[in-house]
C-alpha cells in the first residue's frame, strides 16, 4: 500500500517531467541560394508518441545570430515546454532558420544574387511541411522575430498575408532611417559595391 502511495505521488513528476526535442543543427540544401541552410526545430513534447499534427511558429533571429540564437540564449526548449504544460499555449512545432551564413538578413537583394525571401516560402516552408506534422492552413501558421528577424516579420506578414494568421515582429529593424544609412548598409551587406553602383 505504501509502494502504491509513493507511485501515485510520484506520478506528477513524471507526466510533467516530459520535454520538448530541439534539434539546431538541420540543414536543406537550396537551389536558390545556392548551397546548404541550416535551420533549428523545436517539436513538442508528444510530438513522437502522437499522430496529430500541429501549429507553427517561424521564429526569426536577430542579426549577428543564427538558427541556434533562439535555442541557447531564448531558451526556446524551456519556456515552451513550461507554457504548453502549464496550458498557457498549445502544443505547436517552432521552427528556427539560419540567415545569418555567407550573407545575413531575411530581404532579397536588389541586385537578385540574394533572394533569402525567395527561399524562405518557395524552399523552407515547403520542406518543413513536407518533413514534420504541421497544420498547413493559414490559421495553424504565425510568425515572429526580434530585430532583424522583427523586420524579417513585418515584411513577410505584408507580403504573404494569405500565409500567416499572426505575426509578432519584435523590436523589429525596418530598415535605414536616412540615405547614408541605407548607403552604409548596402556597403555591408555587398563589400564589392562601388560608390557608382551604390548612388544608381
Amino acid at each position: 500500500m505504501k509502494q502504491l502511495a509513493l507511485a501515485l505521488a510520484l506520478m506528477p513528476l513524471f507526466v510533467f517531467a516530459q520535454t520538448g526535442k530541439v534539434m539546431d543543427a538541420l540543414s536543406l540544401n537550396s537551389k536558390i541560394l545556392n548551397g546548404e541552410r541550416k535551420f533549428a526545430i523545436y517539436l513538442p513534447p508528444d510530438y513522437e508518441t502522437s499522430q496529430r499534427s500541429y501549429p507553427v511558429l517561424y521564429l526569426l533571429h536577430g542579426g549577428g545570430d543564427d538558427q541556434t540564437g533562439w535555442v541557447q540564449f531564448g531558451e526556446v526548449q524551456n519556456i515552451t515546454d513550461k507554457a504548453i504544460r502549464e496550458g498557457r499555449s498549445t502544443a505547436m512545432i517552432i521552427v528556427m532558420p539560419d540567415a545569418n551564413t555567407g550573407r545575413r538578413g531575411y530581404f532579397n537583394d536588389i541586385k537578385g544574387d540574394w533572394r533569402y525571401e525567395d527561399f524562405f516560402f518557395q524552399e523552407l516552408m515547403p520542406h518543413i511541411e513536407k518533413t514534420y506534422r504541421t497544420k498547413k492552413e493559414k490559421r495553424y501558421r504565425a510568425i515572429s522575430g526580434l530585430s532583424m528577424g522583427g523586420g524579417g516579420t513585418f515584411m513577410y506578414a505584408l507580403h504573404r498575408p494569405d500565409l500567416f494568421a499572426a505575426a509578432c515582429p519584435l523590436s523589429a529593424a525596418a530598415g535605414p532611417i536616412s540615405l547614408e544609412d541605407a548607403k552604409t548598409s548596402i556597403r555591408r551587406n555587398n563589400a564589392t559595391a562601388t560608390d557608382a553602383a551604390i548612388e544608381t
